[in-house]
């Protein structure tokens, strides 16, 4: 297990616990928390393809998957993986509500790239 993924899941805890109680948390607690946690993942996703207003400029950032709009300006690497890291925070406090640590994130993680690595070896 990577010191660096034990770090990141431990100060992504000293949030969590800061603002829940894992242990006094019912199923029920944990659903609403997945429910606002996706929400917010899916408002992340959505700065990353829509960016932000910077310097008065709207949209600044973004990629530009926007077919029918001419995006002149090259999306901002910095902003994008920002963005994505902000995806990575609301991933971790699932997965550690759900009572994931670090050591069960990279099992999992290795299990499902094995599998995933099988199904494009096999055309899917």
């Amino acid at each position: 297990m990577d010191d660096r993924l034990q770090e990141i899941v431990l100060k992504q805890k000293a949030i969590v616990d800061r603002w829940m109680d894992l242990q006094k948390m019912s199923v029920e607690d944990k659903e609403k928390k997945t429910q606002e946690f996706l929400l917010a993942i899916t408002a992340e996703i959505g700065e990353i393809l829509n960016g932000d207003d910077i310097k008065g400029i709207k949209g600044q950032g973004a990629i530009r998957w926007k077919s029918w709009k001419t995006q002149n300006t090259p999306p901002d690497p910095n902003y994008i993986k920002t963005e994505l890291i902000d995806i990575l925070h609301f991933t971790l406090e699932l997965l550690i509500i759900w009572g994931a640590d670090a050591d069960e994130i990279h099992a999992r993680y290795i299990g499902k790239n094995a599998e995933n690595m099988e199904r494009y070896k096999n055309g899917y």
